[in-house]
């Protein structure tokens, strides 16, 4: 009976994806620390200096949308073998290789083809648009040069950038960055977070919170992404852990921190009739107002998350597009932060020159609610 590929024979392949000399598993096929700190670091994954390796790998796995199971680790914080395979396939999907042979899905209709190109200061850039649905292909292949896919305008068409090695932007988890950067200037960017909230999976065991959006007055509560009745310290999990992190920068007298924050877009998963996940919608650009920590209770599960509260900016002088030039340029190392910032809808760029102050003026406000 084949049992499948060695840990060494895991690592090994790990290592030719991101184009790393290798590592070596150890007496009693042990995987190194090293190892996965150094897979999590090349994926932009945050990681903390004593962080166990069964956090690190859960961290890898579940920040492009995987589950971790406990059969995924064993006893002296080692990662079996499933669990070290689990940690390829989050590999393998953020640096957009195929994990499985299916097909593209055959109700796939191509209304219009463009040629590939990289978006270049002198041509028109590529923007989503706030309130704006967008096909969101499950499968692999995302077909970023067709602009619509089923009658609707194609994500990865508006999100993708035109330079391959940057392609692949497809949130996966609630709470979800790309892959962070060392500036030029030695800074760690992240480069965007996407917080993508399900509406219809609100109340399940898999997304026991309830998110609360309110678009009129541009506010939103979102709930961090720990859900693990074992896990006593919810700031240590990943997505938290960014989202804290960016509050600092974003609420920092510094000008220079400010501009290193990264953006935090809200984004709504559904179906094309409400039901499934098939479409995306950007529904604001945000800045974190405050967290806090809360208790879910309900019979059976009790834990501990973080709950952040987002305000919503007003893009209304941008008539509520995105230019796609911003996120791909703080996805580029050797673009400073001011620079990559030039793209930023006007909001933005009044909050990084004000700070959080500003925040009462910038926040988006529907003055027709409720008239």
């Amino acid at each position: 009976m084949n049992a499948g590929p060695t840990k060494q024979e895991v690592l090994d392949q790990i290592a030719a994806i991101l184009k790393h000399p290798g590592w070596k598993v150890s007496t009693g096929s042990t995987e190194p620390r090293i190892a996965l700190s150094e897979i999590a670091e090349n994926i932009g994954v945050p990681t903390l200096p004593n962080e166990s390796k069964r956090m690190i790998a859960r961290s890898i796995v579940e920040s492009w949308g995987l589950d971790w199971y406990p059969t995924y680790e064993s006893t002296g914080e080692t990662i079996t073998r499933s669990g070290l395979s689990a940690v390829l396939k989050a590999v393998k999907l953020a640096t957009n290789q195929s994990v499985s042979s299916t097909p593209p899905e055959p109700d796939i209709v191509v209304t219009e083809k463009v040629n590939d190109y990289e978006i270049t200061d002198d041509e028109e850039s590529r923007s989503i648009k706030i309130g704006q649905s967008y096909r969101f292909p499950e499968h692999v292949s995302s077909y970023p040069d067709l602009e619509f896919i089923d009658g609707s305008k194609n994500w990865f068409f508006y999100t993708d950038s035109r330079a391959k090695d940057l392609r692949g932007l497809r949130p996966q988890a609630g709470i979800w960055n790309p892959k962070k950067v060392r500036t030029v200037t030695k800074e760690v960017r992240i480069p965007f977070v996407f917080c993508t909230t399900y509406p219809d999976r609100a109340g399940t065991y898999e997304t026991p919170w309830h998110d609360q959006l309110d678009l009129d007055e541009g506010r939103v509560l979102y709930f961090g992404d720990n859900k693990d009745p074992a896990c006593i310290e919810p700031s240590l999990v990943r997505g938290n852990r960014v989202m804290l992190e960016n509050e600092r920068l974003q609420h920092s007298s510094l000008r220079s921190d400010r501009e290193l924050a990264a953006p935090i877009l809200l984004v709504k998963a559904h179906g094309d009739k409400g039901l499934g996940y098939g479409y995306r919608t950007p529904i604001g650009l945000g800045v974190i107002w405050k967290s806090d920590r809360v208790k879910h209770e309900e019979p059976g599960l009790t834990f501990l998350n973080f709950r952040f509260e987002i305000l919503l900016l007003d893009l209304k002088a941008d008539r509520d597009f995105i230019d796609m030039r911003w996120v791909h340029s703080r996805r580029q190392s050797e673009i400073t932060s001011p620079d990559a910032n030039r793209y930023a809808p006007s909001a933005w760029s009044t909050f990084i020159e004000e700070g959080i102050s500003s925040l009462s003026r910038l926040q988006k406000r529907d003055l027709q609610a409720g008239s």
